[in-house]
């Protein structure tokens, strides 16, 4: 079986010899994942390989090639443990687990942030977690934020989505950043390695205006937020989904009214944020090619030698690494774009 995808339970690797499969799942809208499947090759086994596994046990995930690591492992913690007895398949254990993120459980009481930006806001999170913060690419201008009464792990996810940020914990240290390309392209060749391509546009939920309106409780007096298309990246050069929008339907503008929007730039962020999101749901598309440790979720695909609408960049969403023993090592990409390649 390649060593390409390195599992460790609790620091040790001794479970990789009866793991049938394993896949980590890696996305920016999501709490990253690991699902593993153990076959106890014979009852004398059993004992052994239940002590290797163990519920609230620590996972990580190293992705090698030519035995190199490559990149950051992935770390979490074992939630759910499944075991089947079957007189024709034997004894499998199923195992799932959870990134780290979801261990901020604890509720905290709702808060009304005064002149905070989300990068101290994300770094007094961290410090009431017993972590370390790396806030980048994140606007950092003073603003009132509304922090509701529920646990910092929902809290973040909601940010997350309101505010087109992606968030994950490594090492004692949560990593917060801006929903933008980091790092080298991930090159992919549709003649050498890859087996599917799938990819669909679709016209539902464009908008090329979002006004998001507020209240600014002191001066007593409303306000709004408003963003256009002029800042969609057109991530893959060619027509945006909002441009063939307006062009087929008209202009559409979305309106957005929340009372914890409490200042101008709070409500502008917003609105720049629900713009981004729905023109990045304009492309969703899948890549299933042989074993990829350099995809990773928020970096930048490039799809060579194939033909449109696949040939060009793409943004990469969530990242399935599988390795079993029947199929070998082999990634799942996912991916969006605000916009199409150039015929």
């Amino acid at each position: 079986m390649s060593t390409a995808v390195k599992l460790k339970l609790d620091g040790k690797d001794d479970v990789m010899q009866y793991v049938e499969r394993v896949e980590y799942i890696e996305a920016l809208d999501a709490l990253d994942a690991l699902v593993v499947e153990v076959r106890v090759p014979s009852h004398d086994d059993a004992a052994g390989v239940q002590k290797l596994i163990k519920l609230g046990g620590e996972w990580s995930v190293e992705l090698q090639e030519d035995g190199k690591k490559v990149g950051d492992p992935g770390e979490g913690d074992i939630l759910e443990v499944r075991h089947a007895l079957r007189r024709r398949g034997g004894y499998q254990i199923h195992v799932s687990g959870l990134d780290v993120l979801h261990r901020l459980r604890g509720n905290q009481p709702a808060k009304v942030w005064e002149e905070t930006s989300h990068a101290d806001l994300i770094k007094e999170i961290a410090k009431r977690n017993k972590l370390t913060a790396d806030v980048k690419g994140v606007d950092t201008t003073k603003r009132v934020i509304f922090e509701p009464d529920v646990s910092d792990a929902v809290f973040l996810r909601n940010l997350c989505r309101e505010h087109h940020f992606s968030a994950h914990i490594l090492k004692g240290k949560i990593t917060f950043e801006a929903y933008k390309p980091a790092g080298a392209a991930v090159k992919v060749d549709w003649t050498d390695g890859v087996h599917e391509l799938h990819l669909r546009a679709c016209l539902d939920n464009m908008a090329g205006e979002a006004v998001v309106y507020g209240y600014d409780l002191d001066q007593e007096k409303a306000f709004e937020g408003k963003a256009t298309s002029s800042i969609l990246a057109k991530t893959s050069g060619g027509d945006t989904g909002v441009a063939l929008s307006e062009k087929a339907f008209g202009k559409r503008k979305v309106l957005l009214h929340h009372a914890a929007y409490l200042a101008p730039t709070a409500a502008k962020a917003r609105a720049e944020a629900e713009l981004l999101s729905r023109a990045d749901e304009f492309v969703r598309g899948t890549v299933v090619c042989e074993g990829a440790p350099a995809a990773r979720a928020g970096r930048k695909l490039t799809i060579e030698n194939a033909p449109w609408p696949w040939a060009g960049n793409f943004l990469i969403r969530e990242v399935r690494h599988i390795q079993d023993r029947g199929r070998g090592y082999r990634t799942r990409i996912g991916f969006m774009s605000d916009s199409l390649p150039k015929a």
